[in-house]
């Protein structure tokens, strides 16, 4: 994930008051998060759910299995990484 993703994702958890940004007192450029009391409510619905929704979509499939999805999407993520990354750097596609 890039800066820019981040920082959008974590503008978007304080502006749902899951989380708060505070001024690191040592480093002023650096903000220090913390889940706030509405984000440790939620934190275990979220958590559920997600359980959930991991088994449903690998329901059926044997360890080995799983084991290949991971690996696959693995190198998946990370080929869109690289590729992310050298555009960022200026590098042009070749369609």
């Amino acid at each position: 994930m890039d800066k820019s993703t981040a920082s959008r994702a974590i503008n978007q958890l304080v502006e749902k008051n899951l989380i708060e940004k505070v001024e690191d007192i040592g480093n002023k450029k650096n903000k220090l998060l913390y889940v706030t009391s509405q984000g440790k409510e939620v934190y275990p619905i979220l958590n559920r759910e997600l359980h959930y929704s991991t088994q449903v979509a690998l329901s059926g499939l044997n360890a080995l299995e799983i084991t290949q999805i991971e690996s696959l999407l693995e190198r998946i993520s990370q080929n869109i990484v690289d590729n992310w990354i050298d555009v960022k750097k200026g590098k042009k596609r070749i369609y």
